[in-house]
């Protein structure tokens, strides 16, 4: 129960920002007032970095780890190791390097966390697995990480499945097991880990070869379409836009996968994946499952195009390169 009313807090919080910025200071006040402070002001900090608000997100870890929190303070140091950059300018450090400070936040979080490990719990077994994979506050011990990652994935950790399955993909090529990649990204999936979910979509989209490996003839439509309709209803952005390139609408397409593609395209758009503005725009401008509507074609293209430079200007010309043709000849 706790930890149910900790996460509806924190998601309000998060919530708080988004609507308008004094939220930020009620979110402050807030947080001095909840006696599971740590647990807020970390899941607040996921929050930010799952929307890619990395100021914030920073904000948030140094807040948890300095009231104490081991695993905020894990984020610190990897933070630190190597400094955050801007999502939109990778010169850019929102957070410079600083080796000092990633060895005194590591050396805080080992014991806790090793601690917490040896109680069984999942979280510290992974972050755990990563400090041994890394040597980082620990020797480095390859197989102990291995096992950790198991241990944690068993214990309902989901994204350890994944770096279990991308252990297995650093492997050299002749020693890799493809299968086993996609056993781990499976076990991963159903433990809930979202992008475990649209990369078994991405594997199955692009077909397996004879002996497993990515790549090949032997494609699974309906698994892909599957995995990535999971990945959607857990809220992946990109996984509408995943499930309507499947759908493509070449000229044998049935009308109603040309409806189903656009319904899903508005679901991503709606959610702010570009590409998937620029697909329901395409849809509107075309008329492929949807009335044909160069009003809302238009808004879309340009909803894409501000927030990414050049992803829809070619779409905006020919469309108004259309319209004006369309009028000329109405004339």
């Amino acid at each position: 129960m706790k930890l149910k009313i900790v996460t509806v807090l924190g998601k309000f919080i998060v919530g708080l920002f988004l609507i308008f910025p004094a939220g930020y200071v009620i979110a402050d006040e807030i947080l001095g007032e909840v006696d599971s402070l740590n647990d807020v002001a970390l899941l607040t900090a996921e929050e930010c970095d799952s929307l890619g608000n990395r100021h914030q997100a920073l904000k948030w870890y140094k807040r948890a780890a300095e009231k104490g929190n081991p695993f905020a303070k894990f984020e610190m140091a990897w933070n630190y190791k190597s400094g955050v950059t801007s999502f939109s300018d990778k010169t850019y450090y929102i957070l410079k390097p600083n080796a000092i400070l990633s060895d005194k936040y590591i050396s805080e979080a080992v014991e806790p966390i090793k601690k917490m490990a040896e109680k069984g719990i999942a979280r510290a077994q992974y972050y755990l697995a990563i400090m041994y994979g890394n040597g980082a506050g620990v020797e480095k011990n390859s197989s102990k990480s291995h096992q950790l990652y198991k241990e944690s994935l068993k214990n309902g950790y989901g994204v350890a499945g994944w770096q279990l399955a991308v252990q297995n993909e650093l492997l050299d090529f002749n020693k890799a097991d493809p299968q086993k990649a996609i056993y781990w990204y499976t076990k991963s999936a159903k433990a809930g880990y979202v992008e475990a979910k649209m990369q078994l979509g991405h594997i199955y989209e692009l077909g397996l070869k004879n002996d497993g490996r990515i790549g090949g003839p032997l494609v699974d439509k309906d698994k892909a379409l599957f995995w990535y309709n999971e990945a959607a209803k857990d809220g992946h952005i990109r996984a509408y836009y995943a499930m309507a390139s499947l759908l493509y609408p070449g000229p044998y397409k049935i009308e109603y996968e040309k409806q189903q593609r656009a319904d899903l395209c508005l679901k991503g758009a709606e959610k702010g994946d570009v590409d998937a503005m620029v697909c329901i725009g395409s849809s509107y401008h075309y008329g492929r499952g949807v009335k044909k509507d160069y009003k809302a074609a238009r808004m879309w293209f340009q909803k894409a195009e501000e927030l990414e430079k050049g992803s829809a200007i070619n779409s905006l010309n020919y469309l108004d390169s259309e319209i004006e043709e369309h009028k000329r000849r109405h004339q």
